[in-house]
């Protein structure tokens, strides 16, 4: 009898149109009353998953999520993929999905990675004369794979709900994911052959692996936090919480250096930006440091957990070795992420100058802004001398 009203209850507000995340509050409270329970109880649950240390990783994702969308992230994704899928029929479609696919591997969400693809693809694909409903096929379905792939948000909500280990989710999640990917690939490479979609110009290599060492700084970070989530060991697991916590920081830090940038210049280029050391005064030293930090410049937080997970990757503590190949590739990664980001830096702020015309500096407000950001990356370490904040 009771799961008879419950699914008239459900059914019939559905059919009035109310929002499916009240129909089922109010189906789950009207069952709760039904069973006679305390409502003190429902406090106590509430309390007790709020104090879930997983829970803290779904604002960070999200966090993360905005800063890749509006800090080149996406748009370094796109351009990876659009240099190697260069040639083949359909390959705007085609890009959709690989870069939908990366951006869900590093974001954890169907909807921002809809959102960040949508905003640079679909405007693209109408472009080139594919249909509309094609397009907005291609990036809606595509975004779906953030709800699969790990980190995936809607994976780690479940295994805090149903008490089961979120990593186990995470492996389980990675199969499924790619092979949605592979299918909605062969599919748009199919459709494209049959209705014959343009064909985008094929780039030289060299051109290729230019774009490639752009989208590197993209990538290694997410591949940083997957090491230490799988390699199982508790000193990783903790370098993972300092390196997300660190990192949104650094990250923050410097897409508000990017705006303050592009709202002198109006230009994200960064061959139009040499020798801005000698135009601005405080910028640049400022922006030095938030780049030292996102590479891990030992004392600050971001080398804090780095140097944790890679530790805790390459042996326990109690000396029994984990994963030391995967330990070594990925301080290798993390070494030529470096190089290359501090050769932008170089070319962007001690290049040759285009002009030697001054620019707006910092205002006091953005100055403050910046250097709290700047102590929060100083703060004493506690506790095990791993969490730095």
């Amino acid at each position: 009898m009771t799961i008879i009203l419950f699914l008239l209850l459900f059914f019939g507000l559905l059919a009035i149109g109310m929002p499916i995340f009240l129909v089922l509050g109010m189906c789950a409270a009207v069952l709760y009353i039904a069973s006679g329970e305390p409502l003190v109880g429902v406090t106590q649950v509430v309390i007790d998953h709020l104090n879930s240390p997983t829970l803290m990783s779904l604002p960070l994702f999200v966090m993360a999520a905005t800063f890749m969308r509006y800090g080149g992230v996406a748009k370094a994704l796109v351009d990876v993929s659009a240099a190697w899928l260069g040639g083949i029929r359909g390959s705007l479609g085609l890009v959709t999905v690989v870069a939908c696919t990366l951006f869900a591997a590093i974001s954890g969400s169907s909807v921002a990675t809809a959102l960040a693809m949508g905003t640079i693809l679909l405007p693209a694909m109408i472009e080139k004369g594919y249909p509309r409903s094609f397009a907005l096929g291609v990036v809606g379905a595509s975004g779906t794979i953030g709800i699969v792939i790990p980190p995936s948000l809607a994976l780690i909500l479940y295994g805090i709900v149903a008490e089961q280990s979120v990593p186990r989710l995470f492996l389980a999640g990675v199969l499924p994911g790619l092979l949605q990917a592979a299918a909605f690939f062969a599919w748009v490479w199919y459709d494209a052959r049959r209705r014959k979609f343009p064909v985008e110009p094929s780039l030289p290599w060299a051109e290729r692996w230019r774009v490639t060492a752009r989208a590197i700084p993209a990538l290694i970070v997410p591949a940083v936090v997957l090491v230490g989530i799988y390699a199982g060991s508790q000193l990783a697991l903790q370098g993972v919480v300092v390196q997300m916590l660190a990192h949104g920081i650094s990250a923050g830090g410097l897409f508000i250096l990017s705006g303050e940038l592009y709202e002198r210049l109006h230009t994200r280029d960064l061959r139009e930006m040499g020798g801005l050391w000698t135009r601005l005064a405080f910028l640049p030293p400022i922006a030095l440091f938030f780049v030292a930090a996102s590479l891990g410049l030992p004392g600050l937080g971001n080398f804090v957990g780095e140097f944790t997970i890679l530790v805790g990757t390459f042996t326990s503590g109690d000396h029994v070795q984990v994963a030391p190949f995967i330990a070594i590739v990925s301080a290798g990664g993390l070494v030529l992420a470096a190089v290359y980001s501090l050769l932008l830096m170089q070319r962007g702020f001690y290049g040759v100058a285009k002009t030697t015309e001054r620019l707006e500096d910092l205002s006091a407000r953005e100055i403050t802004l910046m250097l709290s950001l700047m102590a929060m990356q100083f703060r004493r370490y506690r506790d095990n001398q791993i969490f730095a904040f």
